[in-house]
């Protein structure tokens, strides 16, 4: 699959990714394993997480538009991560 680099620049990254590795499907959001422990959070043809680890509640948090709570939360730095580059791309 072709998806769209939201981070390119010509400098040091590639504009699209070319994955095959599908691991986890809900609706239009997908999550492939590019290597080792590196997993590619897409929405459509968007990648807007590249993370090291599966975080299936994170991609489900991203679809139904749910920010995590608490206070000292980690997921809360990738969840508006992740909506930022999807309406930067919308």
């Amino acid at each position: 699959m072709k998806i769209k680099n939201p981070w390119y620049n010509t400098v040091s990254s590639k504009e699209y990714f070319e994955e095959k590795n599908l691991v986890y499907q809900i609706g239009d959001y997908k999550i492939f394993k590019q290597f080792e422990m590196s997993f590619l959070y897409v929405y459509k043809d968007i990648a807007f997480n590249q993370l090291a680890g599966l975080n299936k509640d994170h991609i489900k948090n991203v679809k139904n538009r749910t920010r995590p709570e608490g206070k000292y939360n980690p997921s809360i730095f990738l969840y508006d991560q992740a909506i930022e580059c999807l309406n930067k791309q919308a």
